[in-house]
């Protein structure tokens, strides 16, 4: 019908604007590149070393793309059903068409709050969480020459065709193209953002990875040693591999403070996953209580094998004075009912040493205290220290030599023996005269 010529002709440049293939392949390639572009900045590396091609960000821009379009498409139909019928009522009651101007001058109502709304939240700036307003902004513009095209309409003569300038078509057709590529693109970083938390989230919740390599990977501030003729990189989470290339964060990783991102070459590296950096501790709750433990023997508790000691190793006994002797009873370990302390069932140490061995590559040991003389002593990788209180213990320099002691708590509490940064705990011993462990829950 010549009365919606004009709409004939926006549908007729939506066609000549969207048909074209490589047209929408690029709009998908930008909103896929922004998106991955968002994620990279978010989480501190170049996007470039994903080795994406055009595939990839085309598939990429589906999440934002797709449920804009499904918006989209949904509000097209809606208004379309309307349209049909206000145009098949004005028609039918001619002799009513000031009452029929009512839906246009609500089009215009309504497009123009659109219009003010999104002025009043440029004041205050806007952000790509915020894309629900630039998508306003397209319908406003819609609304606008919706409702001007539909009073025309309704106050045209019989069968007058509606003239609209085509200018003023193209300007409201340009105006709702921007409005709608300006919300994708800003829901496209909208959806980065929020996969990059969900990766930081997912890099705390995730285990460790281990990196063996024949060659030394060098990633500054992450601890490696060597073993055999294999260097061993530990201390990261594996975010993603791409482009050749794994990507992994330090366990510690946050935005503000551990913004760092690691690239390794995945051809040269193996990766092994552990759960923890920390010697694994379930609690002595397999020890049968009453059990006596001399120096020199060896108690099996979680899978974690622990020997009894009097002391440091041999080579070591020129880093720090011989444990204090004390009355807590014979040397040895006892397991013991926790009796208000620890889980359930506590290691009870008596001028002796409780030293963890293993063959992984853990770089913390965390145990719970009870103190109950004075006297104390740490083995950390062959450097020793001994002071009169737990807590004094972290302030003996003989103990940097192979690492840190860090208390917190007074005769009750947790201590935590770390490795010295770049190495892992090959040995460690803690041991007093009169002293209470158990595995730390929290560890």
């Amino acid at each position: 019908m010549a009365s919606q010529g004009s709409l004939s002709s926006a549908e007729g440049l939506i066609r000549s604007v969207v048909a074209p293939a490589s047209i929408t392949s690029a709009v998908l390639y930008y909103f896929g590149w922004l998106r991955s572009q968002t994620i990279a900045q978010d989480l501190g590396y170049d996007a470039t070393l994903l080795g994406y091609g055009p595939q990839d960000y085309i598939l990429r821009s589906v999440q934002p793309v797709a449920t804009l379009a499904v918006v989209g498409a949904t509000s097209w139909w809606v208004l379309l059903l309307g349209h049909r019928f206000i145009i098949g009522q004005i028609q039918k009651h001619r002799s009513e068409r000031i009452r029929w101007r009512l839906p246009a001058f609500a089009a215009l109502a309504l497009g123009t709050l659109l219009i003010v709304d999104a002025l009043d939240a440029a004041r205050e700036g806007f952000d790509t969480a915020d894309w629900h307003l630039a998508l306003n902004f397209a319908a406003a513009a819609a609304l606008l020459g919706y409702g001007s095209w539909l009073e025309r309409f309704a106050t045209r003569p019989m069968y007058a065709p509606v003239q609209v300038p085509q200018p003023i078509v193209w300007i409201v057709m340009a105006l709702v193209a921007a409005g709608a590529f300006t919300a994708t693109s800003w829901y496209a970083q909208d959806v980065g953002h929020q996969q990059a938390r969900d990766n930081i989230r997912l890099a705390r919740e995730s285990a460790v990875a281990t990196l063996t390599s024949t060659d030394p990977l060098d990633l500054e501030g992450v601890p490696s040693y060597t073993q055999g003729d294999h260097y061993i990189t530990t201390g990261l989470v594996l975010l993603f591999s791409a482009g050749g290339r794994h990507f992994l964060v330090p366990v510690d990783y946050d935005q503000g403070t551990k913004a760092k991102v690691y690239t390794v070459d995945a051809t040269v590296v193996r990766v092994d996953f552990d759960r923890s950096i920390s010697v694994p501790c379930a609690g002595f709750d397999d020890l049968a209580v009453g059990s006596r433990y001399e120096i020199g023997d060896v108690i099996m508790s979680g899978g974690v094998r622990y020997a009894v000691q009097a002391g440091p190793t041999a080579e070591s006994l020129d880093s720090g004075p011989p444990l204090p002797v004390g009355t807590g009873g014979p040397k040895g370990a006892t397991v013991e009912a926790a009796g208000g302390f620890g889980q359930s069932v506590v290691i009870h140490l008596h001028q002796a040493s409780l030293a963890p061995e293993h063959d992984a590559p853990y770089l913390q040991w965390t145990v719970r205290y009870r103190q109950q003389s004075d006297g104390v002593r740490a083995e950390i990788n062959g450097a020793s220290g001994s002071a009169d209180k737990m807590t004094q213990l972290p302030r003996d320099p003989r103990l940097r030599r192979g690492g840190a002691v860090s208390v917190e708590g007074g005769t009750d509490g947790r201590v935590q023996i770390q490795a010295r940064a770049g190495d892992s705990l090959r040995r460690m011993a803690l041991g007093g005269t009169d002293l209470m462990l158990d595995c730390d829950a929290d560890s």
